[in-house]
């Protein structure tokens, strides 16, 4: 992945590097409200990038508080700087910054109030105020 720093008539290239193994895309991208940018990793999990290097948020089986799975389909972060993350088959998380701490939604049949199920082809959509 190629990050592109344009200041003062100069340009910058950095070239940032994950875990060297191709078959591990990233699959989503966003900045955050202090501008740290936040990828999505097909293997990964959750990474930050600070402008110096990659800090990884990954599933912890141990921890019910990390990460639900390390493939990250997707990313949305909100006006309060919460962190919305679609996984692939583990549902929604929500990721608060300030505390390191991941929240899980999933379906459940017998809790109306749960995550919708998945559409078909393995999708769902949710609307949030950004």
């Amino acid at each position: 992945m190629l990050i592109i720093d344009c200041s003062a008539q100069q340009l910058r290239f950095n070239h940032v590097i994950g875990d060297g193994s191709s078959s591990d895309q990233f699959l989503a991208i966003a900045q955050d409200k202090y501008g740290f940018m936040w990828f999505g990793r097909q293997l990964s999990g959750l990474q930050r990038y600070d402008g110096y290097e990659l800090k990884s948020y990954q599933r912890e089986p141990d921890n019910p508080n990390s990460l639900a799975d390390n493939w990250v389909e997707c990313l949305v972060i909100d006006k309060e700087n919460m962190f919305w993350i679609g996984t692939f088959g583990k549902g929604l998380d929500l990721f608060n910054p300030a505390t390191n701490k991941f929240t899980h939604f999933v379906h459940n049949d017998k809790d109306p109030g749960s995550l919708g199920q998945e559409g078909e082809g393995g999708s769902f959509t949710i609307v949030l105020p950004v």
